[in-house]
C-alpha cells in the first residue's frame, strides 16, 4: 500500500480536551472508514463525537465503565480494541503470546502498581 495512491490517512492532533473533541467531530464528518484512537482520551472523544464510524482503540482501562462497550461479552456499539482491564486475562494474554512466538521461553513483565488502577474511565 502506498499512502496517497491507494489509501489516505487523515491526521488530527489536539493539545487540549476541547481540541480533542473538535478533532474527533472533524474526523467523524469525513468519509473515513475507521478512526484509530491510540489513547483512552482520544477513544472517548471519538465515541462521544459519533456512533457510526468504527473506532479502534489501543487501550482503554475499563471499556464498560468508560462507556465504550455495553459489556465485555457483548460490547455492541461501534468501538473495539484492547484493554488492560481484568487481571484474570493475564494468563490468556500469555497463551496468545505463546501461540505467536512458539519458541518463547522467558517473559519479562513491567508493571507500575502505583498507576495500574488509575486509568481513565
Amino acid at each position: 500500500r502506498i499512502e496517497g495512491s491507494n489509501f489516505e490517512i487523515e491526521y488530527r492532533q489536539a493539545n487540549t480536551a476541547v481540541d480533542l473533541e473538535r478533532a474527533a467531530r472533524e474526523l467523524s464528518a469525513l468519509p473515513v472508514s475507521v478512526i484509530f484512537a491510540p489513547t483512552p482520551f482520544s477513544a472517548l472523544a471519538a465515541n462521544r463525537a459519533q456512533n457510526t464510524v468504527p473506532i479502534v482503540f489501543a487501550v482503554v482501562g475499563d471499556p464498560v465503565k468508560s462507556g465504550m462497550a455495553a459489556s465485555l461479552s457483548r460490547p455492541g456499539g461501534n468501538a473495539t480494541g484492547l484493554t488492560a482491564f481484568g487481571s484474570d486475562l493475564g494468563g490468556k494474554r500469555l497463551e496468545l503470546l505463546r501461540e505467536l512466538l512458539p519458541n518463547l521461553r522467558r517473559v519479562g513483565v513491567l508493571w507500575n502498581s502505583d498507576v495500574a488502577d488509575k486509568q481513565i474511565e
